[in-house]
């Protein structure tokens, strides 16, 4: 699939059955805000040791491990909506090119501003929002950061 395997696990995926195969939601029951893909990718990595692997069993793989991670974002992004009374959603970085994830997002009933595809390849825009929110909250830094991946605004 090479790195980033995204673009492609959504370019097969738009063929494949993504009920073929049965991937694990990991931390779907924990009532926070935590992911875990590492449970999922060991399970795709044994599906594929096992599997005769033509172009539809490719792209049934791809499809149901796209459907796993998008069911376990819809569900953390749903608990953060409820919540916290969230309407109004802004979605970035490379994931929110993902065409299957963008349906699923319409269908929530909330606004969704997601930029277009050709904004989407990583996370600079995200980072950006953020550093505005912080700048304008009147947070200020030394040069001497560090990242922290705990801090909260």
């Amino acid at each position: 699939m090479g790195f980033p395997g995204g673009a492609s696990v959504n370019k097969k995926a738009s063929s494949g059955d993504p009920q073929r195969f049965s991937f694990p939601r990991a931390l779907c029951k924990k009532d926070n805000y935590d992911f875990s893909f590492s449970g999922l990718k060991t399970s795709a990595l044994n599906i594929i040791r096992e599997s005769k692997l033509d172009d539809n069993t490719t792209n049934d793989i791809c499809a149901s491990f796209q459907e796993a991670v998008v069911d376990v974002l819809i569900k953390k992004l749903m608990m953060a909506s409820d919540k916290y009374d969230i309407k109004n959603l802004l979605v970035s970085g490379g994931v929110s090119a993902n065409t299957r994830l963008r349906h699923r997002l319409d269908e929530l009933g909330l606004q969704v501003n997601i930029p277009p595809i050709r904004y989407c390849t990583d996370n600079a825009a995200m980072i950006g929002l953020a550093g505005i929110l912080r700048l304008n909250a009147g947070y200020r830094s030394t040069q001497s950061l560090s990242p922290d991946p705990n801090f909260e605004l």
